[in-house]
């Protein structure tokens, strides 16, 4: 398989790239902007702090991290000013906005780290005593 795979995926990522944008084309920039913020620091940077920092951190952590900060995220945002509510928003003829809060990385970013931590210490493939194990000169020589 001499890199189908990859040519695949990079041509169905640039087709999903080219709906969004069609999609987003007539949305104010601000809510678009804040998506993608909001996403960043709630889902991408807590796994790679978590990643980087914290030995114990699994699959199953950073999972739970990009998955539900995503949700978590793109529903802040559906019940914002940023969605109905002020002449600016995406649909400025409807008010179902729940919270008014225009900086939802405020409550997501917390969310994510959160759900990274959960989804980390919960995980079955983890024991009780799992403690990370390192190498040593002397295990190469047994």
């Amino acid at each position: 398989m001499d890199g189908t795979a990859s040519r695949w995926a990079a041509a169905l990522t640039g087709l999903a790239a080219a709906a969004v944008a069609v999609v987003c084309a007539d949305w104010n920039l601000v809510v678009v902007s804040t998506l993608w913020l909001g996403l960043c620091g709630a889902a991408l940077a807590p796994v790679l702090l978590y990643a980087l920092y914290w030995p114990r951190f699994t699959a199953r952590g950073a999972l739970w991290c990009l998955w539900g900060a995503t949700v978590v995220t793109v529903v802040a945002l559906a019940v914002s000013p940023y969605m109905s509510g002020t002449p600016t928003s995406i649909m400025p003829g409807h008010d179902f906005r729940v919270w008014d809060v225009t900086i939802p990385g405020l409550v997501t970013t917390p969310v994510g780290f959160l759900l990274g931590w959960l989804g980390s210490v919960t995980d079955p493939r983890r024991t009780a005593g799992d403690t990370v194990r390192r190498s040593s000169p002397r295990a190469a020589h047994r």
